[in-house]
């Protein structure tokens, strides 16, 4: 399958013109931003639009971890220091198989390296961290600790 790139996906869907593709894009030279990041900040896109794309795009699952349940035992698979590390979470796991919610998806390093503690395969899922953050990790979860420790965002109320 070919690899089509973000911004002429969400051009050829109609979702963002040709123009607002080349603004972002230069928004983001230099920036160090992802040009989903630069596509929201300007109002171009919604957090929505860019999920469905990126699902698209990617192959992968969106997980909405607020209504998400978390079994205490998926904290022993991946390692507190790797979880924080890559922002990812254990949501299932089967003999040969972990599947992982985490921020971003690209990450084949991430993707490797939970694959290598965990001596599974490893598909991965895209949750919306940044909508969700509060939730991700649940009181119940073994590795208790703060949400903003992994996000490094303040929790929001809501």
């Amino acid at each position: 399958m070919k690899y089509i790139r973000l911004g002429d996906l969400l051009v050829k869907s109609g979702t963002i013109t040709q123009a607002q593709l080349e603004e972002a894009l230069a928004l983001q030279s230099g920036s160090g931003k992802r040009l989903g990041t630069v596509l929201q900040e300007q109002g171009f896109i919604t957090e929505g639009q860019l999920i469905d794309t990126l699902m698209d795009q990617l192959g992968v699952e969106f997980i909405d971890l607020n209504g998400y349940s978390i079994a205490p035992e998926l904290a022993q698979v991946v390692p507190k220091s790797i979880a924080k590390k890559y922002l990812v979470v254990p949501v299932r796991v089967s003999r040969s198989d972990i599947q992982i919610a985490m921020a971003d998806p690209l990450n084949f390093v991430a993707i490797e390296e939970v694959r290598a503690i965990t001596r599974r395969h490893c598909p991965q899922d895209l949750p919306d961290f940044d909508a969700y953050a509060p939730p991700i990790l649940k009181s119940t979860f073994v590795w208790r600790m703060e949400v903003s420790e992994i996000t490094g965002k303040e929790r929001t109320p809501g």
